[in-house]
């Protein structure tokens, strides 16, 4: 039994001595079809487009920008029974969906007239632009997978990316700014409807000035000889006419400030990077097609051996 496993690992030696002498001896052969492989996967990576990535940090619209408008909202919140959050949120979170929409790129593509020599590269080369630009804006995470306001924009040339992406910022915050103008008008005009529905209540009960109520802890104010405390009622209609006519008038001018609505921020806060490359390099390819390369010559001299042996 100990001579059969003897013999069987020197077969198998004389197996391997045999194929690195077969190999050894079709060395050209394996050259050539290595070289021819190489050749072809250097001609494929230089048909390939380079690909390039840029990226640029953004700042959220600050709170400031909406103070003229808080006052409605959390009226427009407090009566629709909603929870009040902070105005710049839905305002912010529009922009950042607008501007990874791939809607509102090409949209900006269509428009936009300083990539001339882009466009026609699309043209010429029957490129669909809806594929092109499909998932080409994304927000970089850091290493704790945690979201930062910085966008990283993959393409290829002959795009010029940096003016791009940064005219295409404020074009994003065009288009937001229009979405929200429409918002806060739709939350002010329901406001003022609020507010002109209760003037006519407090006109027919004819309470010209607001009317206060007290309320009194009946016991400890007599225990500890306490004020009443003078408190205005929930309903609206109770701030009087004069308040209210007040009122009405103020937020009518609010809501004309409201016509073309813009806000004087700019959201870029670290211009747009330098691109760098990230597609394969060349010798990637020439590696891999080296590798397919040597295989196949393998492949090709086995098959020699076995028609070889049944002649």
């Amino acid at each position: 039994m100990i001579k059969d496993n003897n013999s069987f690992t020197q077969d198998n030696e004389i197996d391997f001595a045999e194929i690195i002498k077969l190999i050894w001896k079709e060395k050209i052969l394996i050259f050539f079809i290595c070289l021819i492989f190489s050749v072809g996967g250097y001609v494929y990576s230089k048909q390939l487009p380079k690909i390039y990535k840029t990226e640029i940090k953004l700042r959220y619209a600050h709170p400031s920008y909406f103070e003229p408008f808080r006052q409605y909202m959390i009226i427009e919140n407090f009566h629709t029974n909603q929870n009040i959050q902070t105005i710049e949120k839905p305002f912010n979170d529009e922009f950042n969906l607008n501007f990874l929409s791939l809607d509102t790129i090409v949209k900006f593509y269509k428009q936009y007239d300083e990539i001339k020599e882009f466009k026609s590269y699309i043209k010429n080369n029957n490129i669909d632009i809806r594929e092109y630009f499909n998932d080409t804006i994304e927000k970089v995470k850091d290493k704790k997978k945690k979201s930062q306001n910085i966008y990283s924009f993959t393409f290829s040339k002959p795009l010029p990316a940096q003016k791009f992406l940064t005219d295409y910022v404020i074009f994003t915050k065009e288009i937001t700014e229009k979405v929200f103008e429409k918002h806060i008008q739709l939350i002010l005009n329901n406001s003022l409807d609020n507010l002109k529905d209760n003037l006519e209540i407090a006109k027919e009960i004819e309470l010209e000035n607001p009317f206060l109520k007290s309320a009194v802890d009946t016991k400890r104010n007599e225990r500890n000889g306490d004020m009443a405390i003078v408190n205005e009622p929930d309903s609206i209609f109770y701030l009087g006419k004069i308040v209210l006519s007040l009122k009405i008038k103020h937020l009518e001018q609010t809501i004309s400030k409201t016509q073309d609505l813009r806000f004087d921020y700019n959201p870029i806060l670290e211009g747009a990077s330098s691109p760098y490359i990230i597609s394969k390099s060349a010798k990637f390819y020439i590696a891999i097609a080296f590798v397919i390369g040597f295989f196949i010559s393998i492949v090709i001299i086995f098959l020699k051996i076995i028609f070889k042996n049944n002649k």
